[in-house]
């Protein structure tokens, strides 16, 4: 399974979303996407190349979250290999 699911389109917004909405307390981020909640909260005003820009961080994000994301039968890799 991918870590980082390929950018879905919800409506016409590109997303890293994978609707497992838990934020980690200790990292703040969303353990289903790897966002910040100021990411999740900005995402539909941001353009194209800043949702990108996020999205290029998340593998890395992914896998700091790894317990977290394993304890929910998730992908604990940063990539998609």
């Amino acid at each position: 399974m991918p870590a980082v699911p390929p950018p879905a389109q919800q409506g016409s917004t590109l997303s890293p979303c994978i609707q497992v909405c838990r934020i980690d307390p200790m990292l703040k981020l969303c353990v289903g996407c790897g966002r910040t909640m100021d990411e999740i909260g900005r995402w539909s005003r941001l353009n194209d190349s800043q949702r990108l820009h996020v999205m290029d961080q998340l593998p890395a994000r992914i896998e700091k979250l790894g317990p977290q994301r394993s304890a929910l039968g998730l992908s604990t890799k940063g990539t998609d290999q």
